[in-house]
């Protein structure tokens, strides 16, 4: 007999901060640069194989240009990205490449110093239905639960993005932000 249940629940939650000057882009990257092999193959008169490795940033990558009026108004050009790499279907084979999966955000948004707006949000669920059996054996009806196996699996991905621009005017603003910054990092340190 073979019973087994397996129920997972992971939360991943990504809180890039970042400072940046009145209408200048800034980028945060948490995550990978992932080689991708490339091979061109010239057929002309001189037959040349040219290989090259290109890396493709994986993780959260933000992408931002602020500009603010003087009412405290902060409109943002906004490009966000969450990927991540996955093992190729034939990891043995070194010219294959991984695949990435990727999901990505790109908007216009104007907003109060402060004030919270949700960009967008992406809800995935992925079902899967798989039976195993003993040939022959497993398809007898009564006796088919004696000679094999049944499993399903269910995967939700949850991707809910955020954004809160404060505007920062003086030394004593940037230094509680700091501060503030420093104490949220604090509470995340692990217990020893």
């Amino acid at each position: 007999m073979h019973a087994l249940e397996t129920n997972g629940r992971t939360q991943v939650l990504s809180a890039p901060s970042l400072v940046v000057m009145n209408n200048q882009p800034a980028q945060i990257q948490v995550g990978d640069n992932i080689p991708i092999s490339q091979t061109t193959v010239n057929t002309g008169a001189s037959d040349t194989t040219l290989s090259s490795v290109e890396y493709v940033q994986t993780g959260v990558i933000l992408d931002v240009v602020p500009r603010i009026n003087p009412g405290g108004l902060v409109y943002m050009d906004i490009q966000q990205q969450v990927s991540d790499a996955q093992d190729p279907p034939n990891s043995n084979d070194p010219q294959t490449n991984p695949r990435i999966s990727t999901r990505s955000v790109s908007t216009q948004v104007a907003v109060q110093s402060g004030q919270t707006v949700l960009l967008g949000g992406l809800i995935k669920q992925d079902n899967a239905d798989s039976v195993s059996a003993v040939p022959y054996l497993g398809k007898i009806p009564g006796l088919r639960w004696l000679f094999g196996n049944t499993s399903k699996s269910k995967d939700r991905t949850e991707l809910i993005v955020l954004i809160t621009p404060r505007v920062i005017t003086s030394s004593s603003q940037a230094r509680q932000v700091t501060d503030d910054y420093r104490q949220q990092m604090q509470l995340l340190r692990p217990a020893q």
